[in-house]
């Protein structure tokens, strides 16, 4: 898996990690949609669901995260889900010292 750095004039940024998660990185922060690997998929909650989930910086974002990520799963040969039920989950930075703790491994980039 690797990371996709965002178009050229791009919003948002996409990293899959191990964890079958689709971290998205956007001009206010950061946040996790799900990404199962099965046959991959990238899972969007639907307009009215993301009001409800979506980080306050992104909340009025969602037709442009709809249309990157759509551009995104066709690079990535991933299928877009867009499911009332998907979740958004916020992504809490690591301090430095957690990210020293020994834990092997990095995240690969698509």
């Amino acid at each position: 898996m690797s990371k996709a750095g965002p178009a050229l004039g791009a919003t948002f940024r996409f990293t899959s990690r191990w964890k079958e998660e689709l971290v998205v990185a956007g001009p206010g922060g950061s946040f996790i949609l799900e990404l199962p690997m099965g046959r991959l998929s990238a899972y969007l909650p639907t307009r009215e669901a993301w009001k409800d989930q979506a980080p306050e910086w992104a909340a009025d974002l969602w037709p442009v995260l709809k249309a990157e990520l759509e551009a995104w799963c066709d690079a990535s040969r991933a299928d877009l889900v867009i499911d009332p039920t998907a979740t958004v989950t916020p992504l809490h930075e690591a301090s430095p010292e957690a990210r020293g703790s020994g834990r092997g491994g990095s995240d690969d980039e698509l």
